[in-house]
C-alpha cells in the first residue's frame, strides 16, 4: 500500500491511534490525527506524538474535517455508525479498520485468536509456544501491543499472534489469518453491537476469508460457538474438555 503525500485520517487516539499515527508518518504519509475527546483529555497519550508532523482535530466531528482525505483508518473504538464514518462513506472514501489496515503490511502469518472469555490467556500462551520452540514470535493486537507495530516489525519466516476483539472485527475486508480461532461467545458489548445474534456473526468473521488449505479452530463444548462451523470455507478442527472427539482435540 502506496501511502507517501496521501491525506490519512486516524479516527481514535487511544494506544491503537497513537501507534497508527506514527506509523503512518514513517510511510510518508500526510496524518491528520482525530478524536471527539478535547486536548486537555488526551494530552498525555499524545506526548509520543506530538513532535511529529501530524494535524490534529479535537471535538465535535465536522464534515470538513474530511476535506482532501485519501483513507479514513478508525481505532477500534470509534463505531462503524458513528457519523465520521457515514459522512466518510458518503464522499466515497475508502475506511479501514486497524486490524484490516495492519493485514495488508503483513509479511508473517497471523494466527488470530477471539472470543468472550480467555483469548488473552490463550494468546499469551500459543505465543510462548511459539517461543519455547524457538520461533520468533510477535504477540500484539488487544492484548496490548499494537497489531501495526508487530506487522511491520516482522520478518516473512516469523509468526504474529494475535487477540483480536469484536470491536477490532467489525471492520475487516480482507484479512485472513493462517489459523483462526473462537474460545467461546457469551452476550457481551451488546451496547454497541446491539443483539447477540450480531455480536455472534461478528465473532464469525475471524475466519470468513480463509480458505480450504487453512483452518479454524473451534469449541465444539459451546453450542453458539460450535453452531458458526457450517459458515466456514476453511477447514474447521473442534476441541472438547467434555468429549472425545475422532477429528479434533480433547
Amino acid at each position: 500500500m502506496e501511502l507517501k503525500g496521501k491525506k490519512v485520517l486516524v479516527a481514535g487516539l487511544g494506544v491503537s491511534g497513537i501507534a497508527l499515527c506514527k506509523v503512518l508518518d514513517s510511510l510518508k504519509a500526510k496524518v491528520i490525527a482525530y478524536d471527539e475527546k478535547e486536548y486537555d483529555v488526551l494530552k498525555e497519550n499524545l506526548e509520543e506524538i506530538k513532535s511529529l508532523s501530524i494535524d490534529f482535530r479535537f471535538g465535535k466531528f465536522k464534515r470538513e474535517f474530511l476535506e482532501g482525505i485519501d483513507l479514513v483508518v478508525l481505532s477500534p473504538g470509534v463505531p462503524i455508525d458513528s457519523d465520521i464514518v457515514k459522512t466518510a462513506q458518503e464522499k466515497k472514501i475508502e475506511v479501514l479498520g486497524e486490524v484490516e489496515f495492519a493485514y495488508r503490511f503483513s509479511k508473517a502469518p497471523i494466527y488470530a485468536i477471539t472470543g468472550t472469555n480467555g483469548k488473552t490467556t490463550t494468546t499469551s500462551l500459543l505465543g510462548e509456544m511459539f517461543k519455547n520452540a524457538g520461533r520468533k514470535v510477535y504477540v500484539a493486537g488487544n492484548i496490548g501491543y499494537p497489531l501495526i507495530y508487530a506487522v511491520m516489525e516482522a520478518a516473512e519466516d516469523d509468526f504474529i499472534v494475535a487477540e483480536i476483539s469484536s470491536f477490532q472485527l467489525e471492520t475487516i475486508k480482507e484479512f485472513k489469518p493462517k489459523i483462526s480461532c473462537i474460545i467461546n461467545i457469551t452476550p457481551d458489548h451488546l451496547d454497541r453491537h446491539k443483539t447477540f445474534e450480531n455480536y455472534r456473526d461478528i465473532k464469525g468473521r475471524i475466519f470468513e476469508n480463509q480458505r480450504e488449505d487453512e483452518y479454524t479452530v473451534l469449541n465444539y463444548d459451546d453450542p453458539v460457538t460450535w453452531s458458526l462451523k457450517n459458515k466456514a470455507k476453511c477447514r474447521v478442527f473442534p476441541f472438547s474438555r467434555k468429549s472425545l472427539l475422532e477429528n479434533g482435540a480433547y
